[in-house]
């Protein structure tokens, strides 16, 4: 029996919009000298208006633009010209500390000594997810581990490759497109959130233990290997 741990990519990488709004005001500011407070606030109704209105960001998310649509009509959106500082800006939210990083890379490396396996589930876009792997992927190979999104051991289930962003959802499909033994392997999850309508749910143990805690579960069964 293998011991497979369910997470979400949200749950290694840390996230805050309101870095990519500030980087995007200042945009605004350049382009069209408006006041830093008028363009914070412009760029913050803008995205909240999106989210009802022309939904640009969930499009994104589940795959129906692709990064050059998306920020075509995010810049049209927002009223602003096309610029090489866009993807900067709208990266600009996903936080990747060094103790991130380094935190990634211990559990990739106790992962690589053991039999035990992750499910990764992301309701993410193809900017966000291209830049977090460029990242991960570069500070692995320096440890000469296997990228992430490569790695065997990694089953990853991505929003806007399989059009769905339930991470319910996304866990059932990465679960049945690995063909992952509901019966014969011990599920331990990390999001109650994928309780509800989960074909894992009657198999799977839910913990609150957080991603630190897993390391110390890999670095544990690695010690008795």
């Amino acid at each position: 029996m293998t011991n497979i741990y369910i997470l979400s990519l949200g749950q290694l990488i840390k996230s805050d919009q309101q870095k990519s709004i500030k980087a995007f005001a200042s945009i605004l500011q350049d382009q069209l000298d408006y006041s830093a407070l008028y363009s914070y606030m412009s760029v913050y109704f803008y995205l909240k208006m999106d989210q009802c209105l022309n939904k640009v960001v969930d499009r994104h998310n589940m795959g129906y633009l692709d990064s050059g649509q998306f920020e075509t009509e995010l810049s049209n959106f927002l009223g602003i010209e096309k610029t090489p500082q866009f993807k900067d800006a709208w990266n600009a939210e996903c936080e990747i500390t060094p103790e991130t990083l380094g935190n990634i890379v211990n559990l990739v490396y106790s992962l690589d000594k053991t039999s035990y396996q992750l499910v990764v589930t992301s309701a993410t876009n193809p900017m966000h997810y291209t830049y977090v792997m460029n990242r991960i992927n570069a500070e692995l190979n320096k440890h000469d581990l296997p990228n992430f999104d490569k790695n065997p051991n990694i089953h990853l289930a991505i929003s806007f490759e399989l059009y769905e962003t339930s991470h319910s959802t996304l866990t059932s499909l990465a679960i049945s497109r690995n063909d992952l033994d509901l019966e014969g392997n011990k599920f331990i999850s990390f999001d109650e959130n994928i309780r509800a309508n989960n074909v894992v749910y009657n198999h799977a143990t839910f913990t609150s233990l957080d991603i630190k805690h897993l390391q110390g579960c890999l670095a544990e069964s690695e010690d008795l290997v």
